[in-house]
């Protein structure tokens, strides 16, 4: 019998691999499994031969095995680790526990304020989005358990397009993790219903049961004291950093140690700044991921270090609808109402680099550049603001290099209520960074409403 070439029955690759195992090869036409890397390496495994480089892609190679030729596609193992509120949920699930309290909306956003000011100054053993350790005194003092934050999280929403994208990015060979400062019940709820499991979810875990006995009545005095004083003083008075400064000091550094709570950052380890990094690279040691061929997907201050570690490494570091602390640490920036326009850049990323994906984002700010943007505009009147002339009017009209012809029908439908805007920030100066900042600001009240504003 001849050589024949395998019967084209099946239009994707079926690729697959895991942490435990080698990763096995199908053809890309036809299914029949080839064998593994492992032993693609050891000619005397399997009758094969590599007959070179598809011509129509690097990554396709034409093997020789049984008799019939086959169509393989090779693929570097990939993963791409999400924060979760701002990129996967507007809700921020602690604002809304707190605000169950009454007031505790106006407390919360003093203490995200104060974790601000204590993360900037970098002070040692506080890291960005401790505000959900903070936060747990006042939790306790109005007896919030564990079921009121799985019911908040409840009424949670999806951002639009993130349970099609991370779909996408599996069946196309990507590893998907989430990294969040997120309280374990609002993490695990949202993972799940955008078809991500527990054990790809790193989190802060809560015990409110357990911490509830650590509390006696001096500590609830001692708590309802600086409620009081924050609602009265410091929230008339956000601007006053210094005053926040020194009030909340004592209130977390004395008051709550000495009235026998402890200390308030080792009740609750929250995953945030420093302790995402830590949990990307358990992920991507797990995985056999390397950082260059890793991208993360972040938006504010718990997310920079995240963000700077994959961008150094050579990663696609993606700020999406980014606030001014966390912009400046990515490479590339997406503002967006619909997380399915991540799609272009890491199509680019995979095909062609960082380089690719640099060149993107400079084609599209290039011809699709962002006109003058007022906040009194509506959001229809911004998204047009972020298109040509040429085809501002029709948006059927946007060539194949600026998107795909998937996000183009997202637009001409109207599926998506705002255009989105990418840019290349890597090595960008501080008015540059501005301008970008501004941008994100539309997309990112659009998205995430009165969350927008926190830190």
């Amino acid at each position: 019998m001849g050589i024949k070439f395998c019967k084209m029955r099946i239009k994707f690759c079926k690729f697959c691999s895991t942490a435990n195992s080698p990763a096995a090869m199908y053809c890309i036409h036809c299914g029949t499994l080839i064998g593994s890397r492992t032993n693609l390496a050891h000619t005397g495994s399997i009758q094969a031969a590599m007959l070179g480089a598809h011509h129509t892609h690097p990554n396709h190679v034409l093997l020789y095995y049984r008799n019939t030729i086959h169509l393989l596609i090779v693929m570097t193992c990939r993963m791409i680790c999400f924060d979760l509120e701002g990129p996967l949920s507007p809700q921020d699930n602690a604002y809304e526990v707190m605000a169950l309290t009454g007031n505790g909306d106006r407390v919360f956003e003093v203490l995200s304020r104060y974790d601000d000011i204590l993360a900037l100054e970098e002070r040692p053993g506080y890291e960005p989005g401790d505000t959900l350790a903070l936060a747990v005194p006042f939790l306790l003092l109005h007896g919030i358990g564990e079921d009121n934050v799985r019911r908040v999280s409840e009424h949670a929403r999806i951002v639009g397009g993130a349970g099609e994208m991370i779909a996408q990015l599996r069946e196309s060979g990507w590893q998907v993790r989430i990294i969040s400062t997120s309280y374990r019940q609002h993490a695990h709820n949202i993972a799940s219903r955008i078809g991500v499991p527990p054990e790809d979810v790193a989190c802060t875990q809560l015990d409110l049961e357990a911490l509830h006995g650590s509390l006696n009545e001096s500590g609830m005095k001692v708590i309802d004291s600086a409620e009081k004083d924050i609602l009265d003083n410091l929230y008339p008075n956000m601007e006053d950093d210094s005053l926040l400064k020194d009030r909340l000091d004592r209130f977390f550094y004395e008051e709550l140690p000495g009235a026998g709570y402890g200390d308030v950052f080792e009740k609750v380890r929250v995953v945030g700044g420093s302790r995402k990094v830590e949990a990307m690279m358990h992920f991507m040691n797990a995985g056999g991921v390397s950082t260059r061929n890793s991208a993360c997907v972040g938006d504010s201050i718990t997310d920079w270090r995240m963000l700077q570690h994959v961008r150094d490494g050579g990663g696609l570091a993606v700020v999406f609808n980014g606030n001014a602390y966390a912009v400046p640490h990515a490479n590339a920036a997406l503002g967006t109402v619909d997380m399915r326009f991540l799609d272009m850049f890491t199509i680019n990323f995979v095909d062609s680099g960082l380089d690719g994906v640099r060149r993107f984002a400079e084609l599209w700010e290039n011809s699709l550049t962002l006109q003058d943007i007022s906040e009194t505009q509506s959001v229809s009147d911004i998204s047009r603001n972020f298109v040509s002339q040429d085809f501002k009017d029709d948006f059927s009209r946007i060539p194949d290099e600026y998107l795909t012809e998937n996000l183009r029908t997202l637009l001409v439908s109207g599926e998506a209520e705002m255009v989105p805007c990418y840019h290349w920030v890597m090595g960008a100066g501080e008015e540059r960074i501005k301008d970008v900042v501004s941008a994100h600001k539309i997309f990112r009240s659009a998205v995430r409403g009165r969350a927008a504003k926190l830190g």
